[in-house]
């Protein structure tokens, strides 16, 4: 867990062109998890029973708050008549994961029952938990412009993905 904050701007900021408030998260998580088992069991007499079992669990979490945000008083294009005021913020993260379990049971008896019990699991758990904001808190924002194209824009974009693959495979002999 993580937090990504631009700055607090408390004071009086004065810019002659645009300002740009911006905070951005790009976290990723690449995971491969995999797992075996494998048994074999000979008997020149009777049984040779054989029991395997494999299970590969993968879990992987991305907690981050990412913020832009300003307070005080903010003016752009105070000399040149021509600014905007931009607040924003960018959250874009990535799982990627894989997952695999496989199980072999080699059993080898001469003769009488011999159970050869094969299993195998996989788990893959992802989350993102995350914030994004973009805001203004007790501002005063002026976008000054002679052409009337003076904008205050406060945007946000959580872009999370999660691509996750689990394989699980069992075989007896």
């Amino acid at each position: 867990s993580s937090d990504v904050c631009s700055s607090d701007l408390v004071a009086s900021t004065r810019a002659a062109g645009n300002l740009l408030i911006f905070a951005t998260d790009s976290s990723k998580i690449k995971a491969d998890a995999g797992g075996g088992a494998i048994t074999t069991s000979t008997a020149a007499k009777g049984s040779a029973p054989t029991f395997t079992i494999g299970a590969t669990i993968s879990e992987n979490e991305i907690a981050n708050d990412t913020n832009a945000y300003a307070t005080g008083t903010l003016e752009a294009g105070y000399s040149s008549r021509s600014g905007s005021i931009t607040i924003d913020a960018q959250q874009l993260t990535l799982i990627e994961a894989i997952t695999v379990a496989a199980t072999l049971g080699v059993n080898k008896a001469s003769r009488g029952i011999s159970p050869n019990l094969v299993g195998g699991g996989a788990s893959s758990k992802n989350y993102v938990n995350s914030n994004v904001r973009a805001r203004t808190k007790k501002a005063n924002l002026t976008a000054n412009s002679s052409a009337d194209d003076g904008n205050v824009t406060v945007s946000s974009n959580d872009d999370a993905s999660i691509d996750s693959t689990v394989v699980a495979a069992g075989g007896s002999l």
